[in-house]
């Protein structure tokens, strides 16, 4: 591992999921106090702050090689440095190489080189990700810092299919800027991913109406606050979303990760939740009570918006697969 009194300056490629990249260069800006341009930033210092922005997906290190052909990466010491410093921060046990044509003669060589370097072997599967792409007059070079990505939590050690993505739940809280004093409710909370990132409040709430939802999000929760100084006090609660045992304007915050009826739910089913939900959040919510929510199903939740919110912001995220949007809403005040 690097000894924390290391420092060097290097350049990094900070990854995110398109159309965050403005959360986490607000995040590398208030708590490490550098800018990101096009995803990337020179860096002085410990690797512990990077390694810890929450709106990431991961970290990389960086570098660009001029030529024509890919093998001018192989004379260059930089790329030995590059793995060299990669390996001494976390630990790996194969590695990959994620690049168009990675099976032509010149990117092999490539490959017997970072074997070489790093004596690990290659696996599809590998924790230590080589990326190597093609630029108008050179290539650039990528290697993930970590084994795991930023957005793979350690405090998961419960996952049910169509869970939030941790790093869209962090923009999700933050969106919402909620405060030490404020009542916080997660509608449809599922395996607990919002509940986890929300790290302030006087009280979380989280509902489900599936008792292996909720027996997923106890224990992500409990291997959350294992890893913090400050938690926020929490109930779990099983109840129908859109009729809850709660005092009406009760709360301050809410969060939902709607099911999009595709893993989780159908679209039938739909029509008649995502306005119930959004009744019953107006019911509950204080004035001037912030909402946000994520859904690929936009029409629905778009057509189910009443005067009793104030649309203030929606965002499209491109994920792997999917291409759900944020919104956040806010209760009106009359």
């Amino acid at each position: 591992m690097l000894k924390t009194g290391d420092e060097w300056t290097l350049l990094f490629e900070i990854e995110t999921l398109r159309g965050l990249e403005e959360f986490a260069a607000s995040e590398l800006k208030q708590t490490i106090g550098i800018k990101m341009a096009r995803n990337r930033v020179d860096y002085r210092g410990r690797l512990a702050p990077l390694l810890s922005l929450r709106t990431a997906v991961a970290v990389h290190r960086y570098e660009r090689f001029e030529g024509s052909r890919p093998t001018v990466i192989l004379g260059d010491q930089r790329l030995r440095e590059m793995l060299k410093f990669v390996t001494s921060a976390d630990k790996f046990t194969g590695f990959r190489i994620s690049s168009p044509g990675k099976d032509s003669a010149a990117l092999r060589r490539v490959r017997d080189s970072v074997a070489a370097s790093t004596g690990l072997p290659e696996h599809p599967e590998g924790d230590l990700l080589v990326r190597i792409r093609r630029d108008h007059t050179g290539w650039e070079v990528l290697v993930r810092v970590t084994a795991r990505s930023l957005s793979t939590r350690p405090w998961r050690v419960a996952d049910m299919p169509g869970a939030l993505h941790a790093t869209m739940a962090a923009v999700m809280v933050d969106l919402t800027a909620p405060r030490r004093t404020d009542r916080i409710l997660n509608l449809c909370c599922g395996s607990g991913t919002l509940l986890a990132e929300t790290r302030h409040g006087k009280h979380l709430i989280g509902v489900d109406n599936a008792d292996p939802a909720l027996q997923a999000a106890r224990a992500n929760l409990a291997a959350a606050n294992r890893t913090r100084k400050d938690t926020v006090p929490t109930s779990l609660l099983r109840a129908d979303a859109g009729k809850l045992p709660l005092t009406a304007q009760s709360i301050d915050v809410l969060l939902s990760d709607l099911p999009y009826g595709h893993t989780i739910g159908n679209h039938q089913d739909n029509r008649s939740l995502y306005p119930a939900i959004l009744s019953e959040a107006a019911r509950l919510a204080s004035p001037g009570a912030r909402f946000a929510a994520c859904t690929q199903d936009m029409r629905l939740f778009e057509a189910s918006i009443t005067s009793d919110w104030h649309l203030e912001k929606q965002l499209r995220v491109h994920q792997r697969r999917a291409i759900p949007a944020i919104y956040l809403l806010r209760r009106t005040l009359t």
